[in-house]
């Protein structure tokens, strides 16, 4: 193995946008269709007087989420591992939860990129585009090398951004307001709106995958530190511009016209139709295909973290060694790849 020096120029020598990685991935793992709702009715609701909230929960999740690629870095320890060294009790909790959750967020998931796609193609229903979804995602988690799961990860990331800040430019930002917006207050009611918003920068149980990722990445020394900062900050600032676009969009369209729209996913195939309406059908349909992007990417990512961390729970619980197959959920075989 090559020493930790060695180790902190072979990524940092690529440079740019090249090293933005695992960071990406579970910022756009965590930010789904539901949380897009959630950003929508507080623009809706409050226009701009939550928007520190964005800047908080983007500070929040940058801290919370290196401080799992540190722990991973510094220990060369999964987070599973982590937990289990405090005792019987995470065997307890982690096991029932993570399946049980799992399949509940599965359909979910499942729905949530149905939805948007039957809006673009009706002739096939809501129900079958979910399946589908689901066989997509049961491709990756099973096939796919993380190199093919990051970049397309990626795509679809791309996907969001340029159609979400797109409809936030075409709503027109109020730049004063959007000043006043960045002192923090909570507005009459506004309490479980302050939570989603700040949770939902990409907030999820995929928070702890980042390890995971990182080590099919090939970063998994000390040495890597100074990459993950930057590959995991640069992230979230991304993911953060991406939800204060949604707010802009909920202000905008939303909370100046006095409209309101469905409090589920719904509510985005009703954004669409705003859209439509005001600058054309392009634009409605522009935004279902970054809508189906933030599913599909909540849908891979979720299943793959998800699914390694399922895997080392079982493997500690069976006391597979740290290197065995079953307890890499078969990734072992990705890692020489993934960091070319």
């Amino acid at each position: 193995m090559t020493s930790a020096s060695a180790d902190t120029t072979v990524p940092e020598q690529r440079g740019g946008w090249k090293i933005i990685g695992p960071g990406l991935v579970v910022a756009a793992t965590g930010v789904g269709a539901a949380d897009l709702v959630a950003t929508l009715i507080a623009g809706s609701k409050f226009g701009y007087a939550l928007l520190w909230c964005v800047v908080v929960g983007c500070i929040m999740k940058i801290v919370l989420v290196e401080g799992a690629g540190r722990f991973s870095l510094a220990t060369g320890k999964t987070i599973f591992q982590g937990w289990s060294s405090l005792g019987w009790w995470p065997y307890l909790y982690f096991g029932p939860y993570i399946v049980i959750w799992g399949f509940v967020y599965g359909a979910a998931a499942m729905a949530g990129t149905g939805l948007p796609l039957h809006s673009l193609f009706p002739q096939i229903s809501v129900t079958w585009w979910g399946i589908l979804s689901g066989l997509i995602g049961l491709a990756f988690v099973w096939w796919g090398r993380y190199s093919i799961f990051e970049k397309v990860c990626a795509a679809l990331v791309g996907i969001m951004f340029v159609t979400m800040v797109g409809a936030a430019l075409l709503a027109v930002p109020n730049i004063p307001e959007l000043i006043v917006g960045l002192v923090p207050r909570i507005p009459e009611g506004g309490l479980i709106n302050v939570l989603a918003l700040s949770g939902g920068v990409g907030g999820t149980i995929t928070l702890a995958a980042y390890g995971y990722w990182l080590r099919e990445k090939g970063w998994n020394t000390p040495g890597h530190m100074r990459v993950m900062r930057l590959d995991n900050t640069t992230a979230y600032v991304v993911t953060g511009i991406f939800v204060l676009a949604t707010l802009i969009v909920g202000a905008e369209l939303l909370y100046s016209a006095g409209l309101a729209v469905s409090t589920d996913d719904k509510g985005l195939v009703d954004l669409s139709g705003v859209l439509a309406d005001r600058y054309g059908e392009w634009a409605g349909k522009l935004f279902l295909v970054g809508f189906w992007a933030a599913a599909m990417s909540s849908l891979v990512g979720v299943w793959n973290g998800v699914s390694m961390m399922f895997a080392d729970f079982a493997g500690t619980l069976f006391r597979r060694p740290a290197d065995h197959p079953d307890r890499l959920a078969g990734e072992s075989s990705t890692r020489a790849t993934s960091s070319g």
